[in-house]
């Protein structure tokens, strides 16, 4: 009777098995007029150990061990230490230490230590330190926010913009030109008739 039992076990882990290896296979797809290679699912080491090559989109879920590193990612990214998107990144980003986006995100990125942008975002970045290279849209929460044009709300120590509007709450608030509320222990809009103020500086 045990024979039997360890017979159907094995029976059923090998059909697991299987199957687990069929889904990874037709997981992957390449559209033969564009060239463009994308793949459900992938699993990352680091940028030189990952399955698929890094070459490949991600369109579903991706697993980084340590670091993973593809092109773009729609979906869920989720790593240990770093996430990288060589280009953009739409979903749900959650690292350990860093999510960097080379490109532009459209996303919610969350982060023990960064959250990265080379271009634009759209979405939520939560970190220490949160990095948007050209504009931003959304909420940046984190001891240090910076974006090009912000829309929305920085909430932490410093808040750093060179343009928009919104909202910024913070120990020290700074931007070249803010149209909206500043709200900390020194807030900087140089745009403003009175550039510095104390508490609550305003421009509309």
């Amino acid at each position: 009777m045990k024979g039997e039992e360890y017979m159907k076990a094995n029976a059923i882990r090998t059909a697991l098995m299987l199957a687990a290896a069929s889904a990874l296979l037709l997981a992957f797809r390449v559209n033969g007029d564009t060239g463009e290679r994308w793949t459900a699912v992938a699993l990352g080491i680091c940028p030189v150990i990952e399955y698929p090559r890094a070459d490949y989109d991600v369109k579903g879920f991706r697993l980084n061990l340590l670091a993973g590193r593809h092109g773009n990612v729609y979906g869920g990214d989720l790593g240990t230490v770093v996430n990288i998107c060589d280009k953009s990144c739409v979903g749900l980003q959650l690292a350990g230490l860093c999510n960097v986006v080379g490109d532009s995100a459209w996303s919610v990125q969350l982060a023990a230590a960064c959250n990265y942008s080379d271009r634009y975002s759209r979405g939520v970045q939560l970190a220490a330190a949160n990095w948007s290279d050209e504009d931003f849209a959304g909420v940046q929460a984190g001891c240090f926010n910076f974006a090009g044009d912000v829309v929305g709300l920085q909430l932490g120590v410093l808040n750093s913009a060179e343009s928009g509007g919104g909202l910024q709450v913070g120990a020290v608030n700074v931007s070249g030109g803010f149209t909206g509320v500043q709200v900390g222990l020194i807030n900087i809009n140089l745009s403003s008739g009175v550039p510095v103020l104390p508490i609550v500086n305003m421009m509309f």
